[in-house]
């Protein structure tokens, strides 16, 4: 990862099967994870700052074939902080379905009240 506090602020992934392992800035994928397809995350964590981390960061990705060597790079930016007025009516409200946590059944049905 380049850019100023970009290691410090940024956290990569990689998809193995159906978990996400965290990789460092230099992680090195062998030759049949790349030709199996790589699905890679990132998440920020901290928000943009006036004075601090602008919340971007560079991903560079480069491999090595012996002598030859090809990179690409792709610049992302940490998506800001949305907040709402507590007279804002909600129009969509998302949750998750814990079938074994009684306080969340408990929400979800007082939600369908």
């Amino acid at each position: 990862m380049l850019g100023e506090h970009a290691a410090e602020k940024v956290r990569l992934f990689h998809r193995v099967s159906n978990a996400w392992e965290y990789v460092g800035g230099n992680y090195t994928f062998n030759a049949l994870e790349l030709r199996a397809g790589l699905e890679l995350g990132i998440d920020a964590r901290d928000v943009r700052r006036p004075g601090g981390w602008n919340g971007r960061v560079t991903v560079q990705f480069t491999i090595h074939d012996g002598s030859n060597e090809a990179s690409d790079t792709v610049a992302l930016r940490v998506a800001p902080v949305l907040t709402h007025r507590h007279l804002q009516l909600a129009r969509q409200l998302l949750t998750v379905d814990l079938p074994g946590n009684i306080y969340q059944v408990e929400f979800i049905a007082s939600l369908k009240a």
